[in-house]
Formats: structure tokens, C-alpha cells, sequence
């Protein structure tokens, strides 16, 4: 355990504890135990709080980033966003570079990933690289406005994991250098593809696998009064809310809940105005959540040693 010098508008110079040598040795060792890295994660008396910063903060970003927006509400879209960057990140983003990803990790068809590098082309998250070394496979960059939007969200993601380990904000406020940003995306990324091809899933899988699924299911996880995260207690219920907030059509938002119900998940109010949460979805998110944390922290710690600085 170490000490290091957080820098930025809270605390400017202010030394804090840092646990990364410890999270290091965890995470990056060769027979990773994902339960018991989860389990240290879940015990910070800052982890409840900071699951519930990150839901809040992700329906943030999906009301005030249009870019963000666009990806959210497509999850094949979102999958292709980011693996754009982390095919920067590994070398080059090529036509068939995307096709290759795609199939290996299952989540698109060749013919889905043709058309969706079209439309981020057309939708601006890729543009034509200046430098073409080899006229038989274009190659293609990372928008500047593809760049500031993860730029913020991964920030912004950061923060939240910062009242568990503090020492995180060493890399959120540097995603601006390439070198930072690029391993970043590059552990974040390989830890991603890992998963996906383990072909892991809980109870939270039925909403991640669905457009705007994960963004309903933290808005009904929303804990009302002086409840929890995630909400134990009922929580108001509209269709028609859902809908709107999350640009879906009322039957997806319907067929969602209906699926969730008959899996034991959560259960209606007999009026149909409130939602439960069930005991095995609850600990579902907040395994969840634990994984992306534990996903950010790795890619934090990778990001570091990459400039050369001590943990």
C-alpha cells in the first residue's frame, strides 16, 4: 500500500491511501479468483453507495450526450463503439479488422458489421485516416467527438469509483493523453472480449442483451425514500415513462418486464403502478456492478504502468 497525490478541483495535492500494489495483485494474477476480487470489492463500506453513483451517472450521460445516446439505445451498437476504440488501441481499425472482432466474439454478423461501420461513419464516431499505408485495406480513426464522448463517459465512471479507491482519479483526469486513454481502452477492452467469449451471464443478462435494457433496469433499481441500492422496496411503475425515457416503443418496455417477471426477477403491484425487484436480481446487479468496477480498476492500473508511474 502506497500513497499518492490526487490532483484536479477536490482535494488538489491532497495524499491518499492507495491499494492499487494490493487490487494488482488480485487482478492481474494468474488464476484470478472473480469471486473472491468481487467479494473484497463488495465489503468497501463505499461500495453500496458508489453502485448507486454509477447507475445515476449512467442515466446522466444517456440524457445529456447525444453521441452517447445513439449507443446506448442499440447494445450491438454500443459493443461496436467501443471495440472500435479498442481495435485503435490494438492496432488498426480496418473493414476487416471489425468483421474479424465481431465473429470472434459472436455479437454481430459479418453482413451487421458491414452496415454498422457505415452508419459510424455516417454517424461521425469513425472518420478516413489521413495516412493510408496500404490502398487495399482502409484504414479508419476514432472521431474527435467519438474520443471526447468515452472520454467522459470512462471519466465520468472513474469519479464514481474513486470513494473506493481514490487513486483512480490519477487517470481520470488524464484521459486526454493518448498514451493513458489508448491502454485504458486496451485492458478494458480485452477484459470485455474475455467475458464475451466465456459466454458468463446472470440475471442482469436479460436486460444488457436487450436495447436500453440496462438504462431501465438502474432506473427501476432506483431506490425511493430511505430505501437501498438496489431498491427493495417497490418503486413506481409507467410503461408509457419508460418508454419516452429511453426512446423505446412501449411493447419493448412491456415484453422486457413480462420476461422479467415469468424468470422470478422482479413482480407488479396488483394495480400495475409499482415494480419489486426480487431478492436473485438484486444480487445479480450488484455483481453487476462489482465486475464493471473491477473492469475500470484493472484498466486504471494498466493505464499507469503504462506512462512508467508507481502504483
Amino acid at each position: 500500500m502506497g500513497t499518492a497525490v490526487i490532483k484536479g478541483e477536490a482535494g488538489a495535492g491532497r495524499r491518499v491511501r492507495s491499494n492499487l500494489l494490493e487490487w494488482r495483485d488480485i487482478l492481474l494474477a494468474p488464476d484470478l479468483d472473480w469471486n473472491f476480487a468481487a467479494r473484497r470489492m463488495q465489503a468497501h463500506p463505499q461500495f453500496d453507495a458508489a453502485i448507486m453513483q454509477i447507475a445515476r451517472y449512467t442515466l446522466s450521460v444517456g440524457e445529456t450526450d447525444p453521441q452517447i445516446v445513439r449507443l446506448m439505445n442499440d447494445i450491438q451498437r454500443l459493443f461496436v463503439g467501443f471495440f472500435v476504440l479498442y481495435l485503435d488501441a490494438r492496432g488498426a481499425i480496418t473493414h476487416a479488422a471489425i468483421k474479424q472482432l465481431c465473429t470472434e466474439l459472436g455479437f454481430a454478423s459479418i453482413g451487421r458489421a458491414t452496415a454498422m461501420l457505415v452508419h459510424l461513419r455516417l454517424s461521425g464516431f469513425l472518420i478516413a485516416d489521413p495516412v493510408q499505408p496500404d490502398r487495399r485495406s482502409r484504414r479508419y480513426l476514432p472521431s474527435p467527438q467519438t474520443l471526447r464522448a468515452f472520454s467522459r463517459m470512462f471519466r465520468g465512471a472513474l469519479e464514481c469509483l474513486a470513494p473506493i479507491e481514490p487513486a483512480v482519479r490519477r487517470v481520470a483526469g488524464r484521459m486526454d493523453d493518448p498514451r493513458i486513454f489508448k491502454a485504458f481502452v486496451f485492458s478494458l477492452g480485452t477484459r470485455l472480449a474475455e467475458a464475451i467469449r466465456s459466454g458468463d451471464s446472470n440475471a442482469v443478462s436479460l436486460f444488457d442483451q436487450r436495447n436500453a435494457g440496462l438504462g431501465i433496469l438502474f432506473r427501476i433499481a432506483m431506490p425511493q425514500g430511505g430505501d437501498t441500492y438496489p431498491a427493495r422496496k417497490p418503486v413506481p411503475f409507467s410503461i408509457n415513462a419508460l418508454a419516452g425515457e429511453f426512446k423505446v416503443s412501449r411493447a419493448h418496455v412491456r415484453k422486457l418486464i413480462r420476461d422479467a417477471e415469468a424468470r422470478g426477477l422482479m413482480h407488479r403491484s396488483e394495480d400495475g403502478t409499482a415494480l419489486t425487484l426480487e431478492e436473485p436480481l438484486r444480487q445479480a446487479l450488484t455483481d453487476y456492478q462489482a465486475a464493471i468496477f473491477i473492469g475500470y480498476l484493472t484498466a486504471a492500473i494498466a493505464a499507469l504502468e503504462a506512462v512508467g508511474e508507481a502504483l
